[in-house]
């Protein structure tokens, strides 16, 4: 309507943040971006660029799921579901089976506005960066828990033995002729288990794939990553990780 006031894309409000190990929480303002969508189920309309594309642009990081990934999951889901949400990852586990569009020409148009110096977009309006709010509420990934990089001390001597028996496996496929261990080769070997005692190594090798493709990829995009597996093996015994600030 005429006499309706012009919408703001962001608002900004004053709260208490700080932390609770120093009990100390100042008054700080705070800048957050308004939905554009009216409704849970109408998508939010797509800006234009506001800046031509880089020609030269290539974004590399936009992980689809591969051949047999709903399969897989659908398999995995049955057996393992009650385990997932008491480690806090079911939710992401069933997002990474979803094909998300990219558009390249508005993450072109950010990069843009992305300034180093401060991991900040910088917007007209003011500056902004994904939080670790953004991760836990858009990726489903959980705050609390016990650290990542607490895998040596966080391994008894019976998960090690989980770790080193999965880096055997891993070992095997880059002595292969692929020289690396593949996400299709990895799931063609846990995938086809059908022994019953294979069941949990299965699982942790679905949860490696999954940890390096959707969470931490490594260098090689395409490849099962060691540095997954500590993680991998922790999260299939119903250890809850706080995933989250690993990846802020």
């Amino acid at each position: 309507m005429a006499n309706e006031p012009p919408l703001s894309i962001y608002q900004q409000k004053l709260d208490l943040m700080g932390s609770t190990n120093h009990h100390h929480f100042p008054q700080r303002l705070a800048t957050f971006l308004n939905p554009v969508a009216k409704t849970l189920h109408e998508p939010a309309p797509i800006s234009k660029p506001t800046k031509q594309p880089n020609p030269h642009f290539n974004f590399k990081q936009w992980r689809h799921p591969p051949a047999k990934w709903a399969k897989w999951v659908d398999q995995m889901a049955r057996k393992h579901s009650t385990l997932w949400k008491q480690s806090g990852i079911f939710n992401p586990i069933m997002s990474s089976i979803y094909k998300t569009p990219c558009n390249p020409n508005i993450i072109s148009t950010l990069s843009h506005l992305w300034t180093p110096q401060t991991n900040t977009f910088v917007f007209p309006w003011g500056e902004a960066t994904l939080t670790l709010e953004d991760v836990m509420i858009l990726g489903g990934f959980s705050v609390v828990g016990d650290s990542v990089n607490d895998g040596s001390v966080a391994l008894t001597p019976d998960l090690a033995g989980k770790v080193e028996k999965m880096n055997r496996f891993r070992s095997e496929l880059v002595r292969s002729k692929s020289k690396k261990a593949s996400h299709s080769k990895w799931m063609q070997m846990f995938m086809t288990n059908t022994n019953e005692q294979e069941h949990e190594q299965e699982h942790v090798g679905f949860l490696a794939l999954w940890l390096s493709r959707f969470v931490f990829p490594s260098g090689d995009q395409d490849s099962v990553g060691k540095h997954v597996i500590p993680i991998a093996v922790r999260l299939s015994q119903g250890v809850k990780l706080a995933l989250a600030p690993a990846l802020c």
